[in-house]
């Protein structure tokens, strides 16, 4: 076993420099700014001892070594050097905003596709560390026009870069803004991984929806594709729970806090969000709303190390740059304008990103319970009406999440996040360099989590 953690206070002594055995090969990399690593010398001790031999490199020596137009192309040429050195296959960023500041840990790349929403000019896209490469091998730098703004694509497209988007290594991020929140996930991973094998929890699943586009469409958009995941899941789930709206057994929060509380393997929640909240609709009512979990549940979570992987369906669930800073710019730059209700001109307020924290991250930072990783939106998620919404967009990714996993035998979290993706990308109705929102749609899948997750936990 080798191991490389640089603390605060320099290199331990005890544990030789990867840096010196170039020979090598490493399984992750752990990317986070060295007042985190303290608290990470246990993962990587656990993951180590568990045969996923992994390094730590803060980003104050990436900012040192590497060469690059910005600090996030800095840590990408830092990831393409690991995976040609150390034949990598995962990569861990620990950091996500400084608390509630506009400063970041670890910081994204924004990707500037306008999507013809008025809403997302901008959106996060950690996907962006994950594309190493372009077809031809060469450097992905996601700037092929070489103008300075990453994976353009202008209204009229006039200005566009033609992107590979293929996940080249596995990346996922711990979006935590304290030390606090990196020790409490931290010890959720390893309890995860060392208690799960051969529990009962782990072979439940929960998966929520109802109508996500009411009227006049007849279909229950989001109930066919939560139902769509378990089938994929009957080798690993044997008792699944269905809340949907449709039949009752999901009228109000209480029921999916209900149902949490006793813990899963899995989740998949089929609908609609915003940073604060996953919601849905009663059957061909657009004016009725059905919330099933957000940020003012957390404390009611209560299933401790029963922990599921969510992948959560709409918009915006996993906007990790939220703040409450947003409220007092939204104030003084709109007025009272800012909290107009009226959907005809809408007033910035109710987009909720005046909140500390999105739930696709809280559910994970959360002390009690929550989740062990989640996977979701970052930016507008989008869907098909009608009976086309298994066909493609979020309909069809968000099931595949779990094709991965139940029918095609993937066991590593990262590993089943990529493979979506890429078949995403190799659907013979997609062309992401053609249409900007199937593009969309995979750039801002984010995974918040430990792409080296062994999914149910070592056995031994």
């Amino acid at each position: 076993m080798v191991a490389f953690l640089v603390l605060s206070t320099g290199v331990v002594d005890n544990v030789k420099s990867a840096e010196e055995n170039v020979s090598v090969t490493y399984d992750m990399v752990i990317i986070a700014p060295r007042i985190f690593s303290r608290a990470l010398q246990p993962l990587l001790v656990h993951k180590n001892n568990h045969q996923v031999e992994t390094l730590f490199k803060s980003t104050e020596d990436i900012y040192n070594e590497y060469d690059g137009r910005d600090k996030p192309e800095q840590i990408k040429y830092f990831i393409k050097d690991a995976l040609e050195t150390w034949d990598i296959s995962y990569v861990l960023l620990v950091g996500g905003k400084q608390g509630q500041r506009n400063t970041w840990y670890i910081p994204p790349r924004y990707s500037n596709l306008d999507d013809w929403s008025d809403w997302d000019y901008q959106y996060l896209s950690d996907l962006y560390y994950a594309d190493i490469y372009k077809a031809d091998g060469t450097f992905e730098d996601w700037d092929s026009n070489g103008n300075g703004i990453f994976a353009e694509w202008s209204r009229d497209s006039e200005q566009k870069d033609i992107l590979d988007l293929y996940p080249d290594v596995a990346v996922g991020r711990l979006a935590c803004r304290t030390r606090i929140e990196v020790y409490t996930v931290v010890n959720k991973i390893i309890t995860y991984e060392t208690k799960t094998a051969g529990t009962s929890w782990f072979r439940h699943m929960i998966v929520a929806g109802g109508d996500t586009f009411p009227n006049p469409y007849d279909e229950y958009e989001g109930e066919m594709e939560a139902t769509r995941s378990t089938t994929y899941m009957d080798a690993i789930v044997e008792n699944t729970i269905f809340l949907f709206a449709s039949d009752g057994t999901l009228t109000r929060r209480a029921d999916m806090v209900k149902a949490l509380n006793k813990g899963a393997g899995f989740v998949h929640l089929a609908g609609h969000g915003t940073p604060s909240i996953w919601s849905t609709h009663p059957p061909h009512d657009i004016d009725t709303w059905i919330d099933g979990i957000g940020l003012a549940d957390m404390f009611r979570l209560r299933n401790r190390n029963k922990l599921p992987i969510y992948v959560i369906g709409g918009c915006h669930t996993h906007k990790f740059d939220v703040t409450v800073q947003e409220f007092f710019k939204g104030v003084v730059a709109d007025g009272l304008h800012y909290f107009s209700p009226n959907m005809d001109d809408y007033g910035a307020f109710w987009l909720y990103e005046w909140v500390p924290e999105c739930i696709g991250w809280r559910l994970i930072s959360v002390r009690h319970g929550g989740a062990i990783a989640t996977i979701g939106n970052t930016g507008l998620g989008y869907g098909t009406p009608g009976n086309s919404t298994l066909d493609g967009l979020g309909g069809w990714l968000e099931p595949r999440f779990f094709h991965a996993i139940g029918v095609q035998g993937k066991t590593i979290l990262g590993e089943a996040h990529c493979q979506a993706l890429t078949d995403y990308i190799n659907k013979d109705n997609v062309d992401v360099n053609k249409d900007r929102i199937d593009r969309k749609t995979v750039e801002q899948w984010v995974l918040l989590g430990d792409p080296s997750l062994k999914i149910g936990g070592y056995t031994t």
